[in-house]
């Protein structure tokens, strides 16, 4: 099967339209309880814990590393992913030091191309991920907080 790879040119535009519907929703909010602010503080309050709620939001994984990869790393998803978002590579420090490979949720563009890469079957959308495997969403999201 033949996936679709977004040019660079596209990968970037996506990101920037995260970046417009963050901005976008943030400046409705404000606008939609505006009979509720009475200064610039409590605008600048709002729009701080609505950035903060929407960046939770945008972390969400699209894609992650189950407990399948663990022991494997075999790194094809690493060879095919377009934005490089699978971390740590063959080439970083980090990778003979943990157990599996991580997909960065700020840098993952939903394309789908580690999926069908992954001899283990380890990568899985972040909505089929089985009951018995959700703490993998948490623990791919808290590698990149470290």
């Amino acid at each position: 099967m033949v996936r679709y790879t977004e040019p660079a040119s596209m990968i970037h535009w996506h990101q920037e339209i995260r970046k417009i519907v963050v901005a976008f929703d943030l400046i409705k909010t404000i606008l939609s309880n505006r009979e509720h602010i009475t200064d610039i503080s409590t605008v600048s309050k709002r729009a701080a814990s609505f950035i903060e709620t929407k960046e939770k939001v945008c972390n969400l994984m699209a894609y992650i590393i189950t407990s399948l990869c663990i022991g494997q790393k075999d790194a094809s998803c690493v060879d095919v992913c377009p934005v490089d978002c699978i971390h740590p590579t063959p080439q970083e420090p980090d990778f003979d030091f943990v157990e599996h490979l991580y997909v960065d949720p700020n840098e993952c563009i939903d394309c789908g191309a580690c999926e069908p890469a992954c001899p283990v079957s380890a990568v899985l959308e972040e909505s089929a991920v089985p009951q018995g495997l959700r703490d993998f969403i948490k623990i791919n999201a808290d590698y990149f907080n470290q």
